[in-house]
């Protein structure tokens, strides 16, 4: 079964693993270092073998990775890839920015959002009706305090779900999650909150 080094170690920048298929620009490798794009967030970019990462796709348990073009390598040989680790941190500090938010809002409203969404350049927190404004206001004051210090962001197997992950943070209800995020809420950083009616539009400061 390939490896998902992403799970291992999120802040994984670079990785050797040998090629398991290889179709025209579509690569497999025995240890995967990128992240797959799903219905609510980005894939990984970077290189393998300094050829351009273009998409990554998950299917079943394998995860593939498209090419610009075609490389010169073959099945058995060792490549390397290495991630934007930029695109990957921002990715990871806006997903944890919507696991924060939403226990904010839950905890100090009873508002519970429904669905996150994370795009390149913002994330988005989406509930079942309209958050008055003042709560907005009210939440982004307690969540930018809350980024000023070291607050853990756990993520988890679950011990009788195979395949089932957690993510905890602080001392928020944990939420089920397959994505990426940093270890604590100070990585975060500050945060913009917008109101868009029954969305919340987050960007980082």
């Amino acid at each position: 079964m390939q490896k998902q080094l992403y799970y291992e170690d999120q802040y994984l920048k670079e990785a050797t693993s040998m090629v398991e298929k290889i179709d025209g620009n579509k690569v497999i490798v025995a240890e995967n270092l990128f992240f797959p794009k799903t219905k609510s967030e980005p894939n990984d970019s970077g290189t393998v073998e300094g050829v351009q990462v273009v998409d990554v796709e998950k299917d079943g348990e394998e995860v593939t990775v498209t090419l610009e073009k075609t490389p010169d390598i073959k099945a058995g040989q060792e490549v390397t890839g290495k991630i934007d680790w930029g695109k990957r941190l921002k990715s990871m500090r806006l997903h944890s920015a919507l696991h924060l938010i939403a226990g904010v809002l839950e905890k100090e409203n009873g508002i519970r959002a429904v669905a996150g969404n994370v795009y390149e350049d913002r994330a988005e927190l989406i509930f079942k009706s309209a958050v008055p404004e003042m709560m907005i206001f009210a939440a982004e004051d307690k969540i930018n305090e809350m980024t000023a210090f070291d607050n853990e962001i756990k993520t988890y197997w679950d011990k009788k779900r195979e395949g089932f992950r957690w993510c905890k943070v602080a001392d928020f209800e944990p939420i089920p999650c397959g994505g990426l995020h940093v270890k604590n809420t100070k990585e975060i950083g500050k945060l913009d909150l917008e109101s868009q009616g029954d969305k919340l539009k987050i960007t980082l400061k």
